[in-house]
């Protein structure tokens, strides 16, 4: 091979080595890394450590056994007290009621008794019962099913990007576009939205919301299906 020959072999190979390494450099710079990304979830409530006790004041037949187990309930920053009762079978506890007044007496009208996957209503704030066993109730802030024309779920959205991004944050109720907003989230940031929806007509409906960092197509969503009745 003559020195020309050589000499154009070897810049061929020095330009196919300045792609690969712009390439890659592109790649690097454009791609978040895997660790990076945007976490949405439902906001939850825990009701643990209830007590027994026989001193209760309850509307209506609350318990075959004469005990009542009773706890704490922190939703949305207040605190209500919550008995678990067994109406229907001595010592079988499946049922619960709330004292979303706050006046200590339990199991009044839109109080309860509600059993597991239930929905109830705390002002305009819904509620779906997601676990329940005896001493354990996970309560999440969205409905299964509800009377009313509007209320309002509850999600909690986390970011894990290394900097300050815009999010936009949509909510479709059967695939059609009610509410969208931009909203800019510092890194490992933990923020609670209240979203109101609203259900003119009687049926069911699939509520989601989602959220995606602007100008990337990465997409984090959570749904549930309501029965407006």
């Amino acid at each position: 091979m003559d020195m020309f020959g050589e000499d154009r072999l070897f810049f061929l190979c020095l330009i196919s080595i300045f792609i690969v390494l712009f390439i890659i450099i592109y790649i690097s710079i454009t791609s978040p890394p895997k660790e990076e990304f945007v976490q949405l979830y439902w906001q939850v409530f825990k009701i643990e450590n209830l007590k027994n006790t026989t001193r209760v004041n309850c509307t209506g037949e609350c318990t075959l056994s004469g005990i009542y187990r009773i706890g704490d309930a922190e939703i949305n920053g207040a605190n209500y007290k919550v008995i678990i009762i067994d109406p229907y079978e001595a010592g079988i506890y499946y049922n619960l009621c709330i004292d979303t007044d706050n006046d200590e007496i339990f199991c009044e009208n839109g109080e309860g008794p509600f059993e597991f996957r239930d929905t109830f209503f705390i002002e305009s704030n819904a509620f779906n019962i997601i676990n329940f066993y005896e001493n354990n109730v996970v309560i999440a802030h969205y409905p299964k099913e509800t009377e009313n024309e509007n209320f309002t779920v509850g999600f909690v959205v986390k970011s894990y990007y290394q900097k300050t991004l815009d999010f936009n944050f949509d909510l479709y109720v059967n695939e059609e576009l009610k509410k969208d907003e931009t909203i800019s989230i510092k890194p490992n940031e933990e923020i609670i939205f209240n979203y109101p929806v609203s259900l003119p007509e009687v049926g069911l409906f699939k509520v989601k919301i989602s959220v995606s960092p602007v100008h990337t197509q990465e997409e984090a969503y959570i749904d549930f299906w309501v029965n407006k009745i």
